[in-house]
């Protein structure tokens, strides 16, 4: 009887185990969970929108941009504001009531009278679904405002670029230098030219620009790019000067 009583003791404590053992959750090859931000990268392009103007005749501009389903999905968007030395005051820029946060900005020395602050923000969205949301940029007094936007999918969830540049030059080409400490970053650059729509030069490529004046004008570098310093040449036709934003984004 003794022998009996073990023997159901011990089957009962198996099963117990057993039980125990079969609650504990699993992952593919016993690897952990992937971290809530995706895992990371690679970054991809995946549509742009034209904002187009206020006419200037009003300190606000708003417009509609449709995104796409995605993981990890983040807006850059481009703004030209008022002439350069006149009103630097965009104070907030939403989609979907969502803010968006300054990356950098041009608001140094003018080359000619048409020259404007170039801004660059950036609005991490997470997984999306498609549908159309309100884009709005608000300044604080009447001026133009001139805006695109690009839409990225697996892309940083922060809103801290790994690194930024801003630069303006008077004359038909213009090279901005931007050093990244990242893998797998790509550079955007938002351009503004004083008479004509700037074109990719070495190391990036024309995403969209604005239909109405051809302003403000975003890049990419269509890729990752190599930790350290890059190179990115942007060119306009004829005596222009160039206005640039740009900011290095990590994968997400």
């Amino acid at each position: 009887m003794r022998a009996i009583l073990i023997l159901l003791a011990s089957l009962g404590l198996a099963a117990l185990i057993g039980v125990a053992t079969a609650q504990v959750p699993t992952t593919h090859a016993g690897l952990p969970a992937p971290p809530s931000s995706g895992g990371g990268g690679p970054i991809a392009f995946v549509a742009g929108g034209d904002l187009t103007n206020n006419g200037g005749s009003t300190s606000s501009l708003s417009g509609f941009y449709s995104v796409s389903t995605g993981t990890n999905e983040g807006l850059v968007v481009c703004i030209t504001g008022d002439t350069l030395g006149g009103a630097d005051d965009i104070t907030s820029v939403t989609y979907n009531s969502i803010s968006a946060t300054l990356l950098t900005k041009y608001s140094g020395a003018a080359f000619t009278g048409g020259d404007r602050y170039q801004y660059i923000y950036y609005i991490p969205l997470g997984n999306t679904n498609a549908g159309s949301h309100t884009a709005t940029i608000t300044a604080s007094s009447t001026h133009y405002i001139l805006s695109v936007i690009g839409e990225y999918s697996k892309i940083q969830q922060t809103t801290t670029a790994d690194a930024t540049a801003n630069r303006a030059v008077g004359g038909s080409s213009e090279t901005i230098p931007i050093t990244t400490s990242t893998s797998g970053d790509w550079v955007m650059l938002c351009e503004q030219s004083s008479i004509v729509v700037t074109s990719a030069g070495s190391g990036d490529v024309l995403r969209i620009a604005t239909a109405t004046f051809a302003n403000p004008t975003l890049f990419d570098s269509n890729g990752t790019v190599p930790v350290g310093a890059n190179n990115f040449g942007i060119n306009a036709a004829g005596s222009a000067s160039i206005v640039t934003a740009a900011a290095a984004l990590k994968p997400g």
